[in-house]
């Protein structure tokens, strides 16, 4: 029995139970736990002692058999092979089973397809499909930059030998640009995790790889089960906006419409730069956006504010885009912001939207409909990135801010319909 003690075990039990009456009774039970060659876990518990001790004299046979079996195998090694198991039991020193190394070796070297890819060969098959499936020119150009990164890490090494522990040190290691030893925020790391997420899942269904590296690693507000701090999202003054908006009309006044809609209405930037004046129905004092320009392609209307469609009213067209297309935009808000007064770091991450979530909630006290026009199919989003804490006074005075008077617009000629 010795010898079966490290892999059987007997424990007894005390348990109760309660029959219709009621009334409580108590019982004995014996446990047979055992571990069999296979890997395999056997537990089976039994009333009878002597059928539990019988159990185990039966798993004791088997096992007998089972190792003269296995030993008969080993004797018809090579010499090689015998030397190879040796130096391997000698690197794990204990910490595992050479079965479970070599289940970790074939899920990590062997992609079950029979191909093997580098990192850069499978990423331009990933990117290549993501085309094929039509997926947006923005879209694919953030999968190309952030996708890239991880090809700089790992370019020449198999899909399948990237570890956990590698990509954790990745992610960990990411700055802001070539040389800058500024990290990159919770936010912007969980953004990377979730694309590479992604990549590996793909490569998954498509049987070039096993397992994701990139699966539950901690990258949010949790770590484990402790709780850490939240942080606020950054957002702009009202005195802020107000400088910004008059500045624009009196800067650039082709930008005005783009930076109304971002502020008063919360759409996204690539949601602006793609909005047409068509759009828009100033009967309704509404916006509607549409699937191909909506983030997850489900479109959705978002009321106006009333100065909104004020500030909206003297660039009115019949059609054409609302903002300056590509660079053009990002140079005539630097001029605003200039002109306004803003320095380095004084505009935060996705400004605008999250300026208007917060003033919208505090204004409106109605999650669910500041979610909706957003285009979040919860409110959990808004509290956890959005929200930014402002006064019902701020609020009031943010929705009344207006354009300045009529003499100092410059209009755009209207277009024919």
């Amino acid at each position: 029995m010795s010898n079966a003690t490290s892999w059987v075990k007997i424990r007894k039990r005390r348990y109760t139970w309660q029959d219709k009456t009621g009334k409580t009774s108590e019982g004995t039970a014996w446990m047979v736990d055992a571990w069999q060659l296979n890997g395999d876990r056997l537990q089976r518990s039994f009333r009878d002692k002597k059928k539990a001790l019988a159990l185990v004299e039966q798993l004791k046979a088997e096992r007998r058999v089972e190792q003269k079996n296995r030993s008969v195998s080993l004797a018809n090694l090579e010499d090689d092979q015998r030397i190879d198991v040796i130096g391997a039991l000698k690197i794990l020193a204990g910490k595992g089973t050479l079965r479970v190394a070599a289940q970790f070796f074939v899920d990590h070297n062997v992609g079950p397809a029979g191909e093997s890819l580098t990192v850069t060969q499978a990423v331009d098959r990933y990117i290549g499909q993501s085309i094929e499936d039509d997926l947006r020119p923005r879209s694919v150009s953030d999968l190309r930059v952030r996708l890239g990164r991880l090809v700089t890490a790992f370019g020449d090494k198999l899909v399948t030998g990237v570890t956990r522990q590698e990509v954790q040190g990745w992610l960990d290691g990411l700055r802001h640009g070539p040389g800058n030893k500024r990290k990159y925020a919770a936010l912007s790391l969980k953004h990377y995790r979730v694309v590479a997420h992604g990549f590996y899942s793909w490569l998954i269904e498509r049987g070039y790889a096993k397992l994701n590296p990139f699966a539950r690693l901690t990258a949010g507000r949790r770590s484990g089960d402790k709780l850490s701090d939240q942080k606020m999202p950054g957002i702009l003054r009202v005195e802020q906006v107000e400088k910004l908006m008059l500045a624009a009309t009196q800067e650039t006044p082709e930008l005005v419409p783009a930076l109304a809609v971002s502020f008063f209405a919360g759409l996204r930037s690539n949601e602006v730069s793609l909005l047409d004046w068509q759009d828009i129905n100033f009967d309704l004092n509404l916006i509607t956006v549409r699937p191909e320009v909506a983030k997850r392609r489900r479109a959705r209307h978002v009321e106006m504010a009333t100065n909104l469609v004020q500030w909206l009213l003297p660039y009115r067209r019949e059609r054409g885009l609302l903002a300056p297309e590509g660079t053009l935009f990002r140079l005539r808000l630097d001029t605003a912001r200039t002109a306004a007064g803003f320095k380095a770091g004084d505009w935060p991450h996705n400004a605008a939207r999250h300026t208007y979530a917060s003033h919208a909630l505090t204004k409106q006290q109605d999650a669910a409909k500041v979610a909706l026009q957003l285009g979040h199919t919860t409110t959990h989003l808004l509290f956890d990135h959005y929200r930014g804490l402002v006064t019902p006074q701020e609020a009031e005075r943010y929705f009344n801010i207006r354009p300045p008077a009529e003499a100092s617009i410059i209009r755009f000629p209207a277009l024919s319909a």
